[in-house]
């Protein structure tokens, strides 16, 4: 079980530098896009911009200290629970971090006229 906790602990680090990545690379797509993002991006797009991804890249790199804290303590089965609800918290940041990071995009997109493209005879 330990290595379970240690897999999990080196996948939360992982996760938590990803998250601060992400949505600092949307930002700077967001912010060439828009002058001013926050008419334009949802609210909580513009929130999460606004914290440049360290309040979920924050509970990710929490998650990793209190797992190795766990493990050196030889807290195996403590640490066995904070890894099970560590995964949870990662399926869940896998579905909502692109939702609300690709919303704006896929609503620009819709918002964009196309029309139909015929080709050219040579």
């Amino acid at each position: 079980m330990r290595v379970f906790s240690m897999l999990v602990a080196f996948l939360a680090a992982l996760v938590g530098a990803w998250c601060v990545t992400m949505v600092s690379r949307f930002r700077g797509i967001y912010g060439e896009m828009f002058a001013d993002g926050a008419d334009v991006l949802p609210a909580a797009t513009v929130w999460l911009m606004g914290t440049n991804g360290w309040v979920p890249g924050g509970v990710f790199l929490f998650c990793t200290l209190a797992l190795v804290v766990l493990l050196i303590g030889k807290r195996d089965q403590l640490a066995v629970v904070v890894s099970l609800l560590t995964l949870l918290v990662m399926l869940a940041t896998a579905v909502v971090l692109p939702a609300l990071l690709l919303e704006p995009m896929g609503e620009i997109m819709a918002g964009l006229e196309v029309s139909p493209v015929t080709p050219k005879k040579l």
